[in-house]
């Protein structure tokens, strides 16, 4: 037992000394036109060079226009990946569903919705975590010294701050987001990666208010007219259409700050990329906590069971609260399964994969 226990110890000091020779890390840039940069670098020690030169490979031979330099992170070297995207949309399309080659990221889903004033996209990735309870506890011990150091991370960069995100650590007044990766190796635990933006069209804004702008003096134009007028018909007529210009402008400038300011509404009609098959499960709702306790017996009861949303625009939360972060909409109608049920709240999973907390007053199963 003392040979083994001093093996295992060696073990576990050369594992600190190789986990400290491994960095990965995805960084997504959205730029203002709405197109995108997907950079990727992985470097390691030689001795371990072969294993990420097969990733490379992999890599390539899924995007083909990627470009691949030389890339180094102190003594170690390895390569760094780019490639550009015109769109979010064509960005999407080129998601498998299915792991990323460089980050491990699944895909549950990427929506647009689109609008004069902007666009807004909701991304949602699940990064799986490392579980090894099941190991031996010797083992686990190993690949968790292992694992501890090494850096692994995902960031996304936005032309505009973020309306939600649920980064490790946030930069550039809520325009960088940061995801620690590597935590679910040493954690064991899925790693969620959820953010909402808008892309804004300027050019359109200013042409709304500039229109409005102009239509506003020529109802006073219109009005200074009728008041100056020397004859009662024209005055009159001058002064009609001076108010039918003025309630245009005035009704423009509410339609706008609504568009403006309305929320834009996620549904999976609005899905613009492939998602993870039904077996995937999303990291909101697979660790137990405080808002999300373990499952019941009932919930096994009714993995099988399907359910209809009965309201319209009803929200999908994270977790079984009304204070919780807001994944999507349902359509009214909509199919979904049961995962789960519990006192005024339902989990359910959409036709997308999606899971989602919904409140029971809006679904009848």
């Amino acid at each position: 037992m003392l040979i083994k226990r001093c093996c295992l110890g060696l073990l576990i000091a050369f594992c600190f000394v190789l986990s400290g020779c491994f960095s990965a890390s995805g960084n997504l840039t959205i730029h203002e036109d709405g197109s995108v940069r997907y950079e990727a670098t992985m470097a390691t020690i030689d001795m371990l060079k072969s294993a990420i030169d097969e990733q490379r490979e992999a890599i390539v031979s899924q995007n083909k226009s990627a470009k691949v330099e030389p890339y180094s992170d102190g003594n170690m070297s390895g390569y760094k990946i780019t490639a550009d995207y015109p769109s979010v949309r064509e960005y999407a399309k080129g998601l498998s569903g299915e792991k990323d080659k460089t980050t491990g990221l699944s895909v549950n889903g990427i929506r647009e919705v689109r609008g004069w004033f902007y666009d807004a996209y909701s991304f949602d990735f699940n990064m799986k975590g490392n579980d090894t309870s099941n190991e031996d506890p010797e083992a686990a011990a190993m690949a968790q010294a292992m694992l501890s150091k090494m850096k692994f991370d995902f960031t996304i960069n936005l032309p505009y701050a973020a309306d939600f995100n649920n980064a490790d650590k946030v930069s550039n007044e809520n325009k960088t987001l940061y995801w620690n990766l590597a935590e679910t190796f040493t954690s064991g635990k899925d790693k969620s990666i959820q953010t909402q933006f808008k892309i804004w069209h300027k050019s359109h804004i200013i042409i709304t208010f500039v229109a409005i702008g102009i239509l506003v003096i020529l109802a006073i134009i219109l009005g200074v007219l009728a008041a100056n007028s020397h004859t009662p018909g024209d005055g009159r007529t001058k002064g009609i259409l001076a108010g039918v210009v003025f309630f245009v402008a005035l009704l423009m400038g509410v339609m706008s700050l609504y568009m403006l300011f309305s929320a834009p509404k996620f549904t999976d009609n609005t899905v613009i990329s492939q998602t993870t098959s039904k077996e995937t499960t999303s990291p909101t709702t697979s660790t137990p906590s405080a808002n999300n306790p373990p499952a019941t017996t009932k919930s096994q009861e009714s993995s099988h069971n399907s359910g209809v949303i009965t309201g319209t625009e009803v929200r999908m939360r994270a977790n079984p609260s009304k204070n919780a972060n807001i994944l999507g909409y349902f359509d009214k109608g909509e199919t979904v399964d049961i995962i789960d049920a519990r006192p005024e709240w339902v989990q359910v999973r959409r036709a997308n994969g999606a899971v989602g907390w919904v409140s029971d007053q809006f679904c009848k199963y």
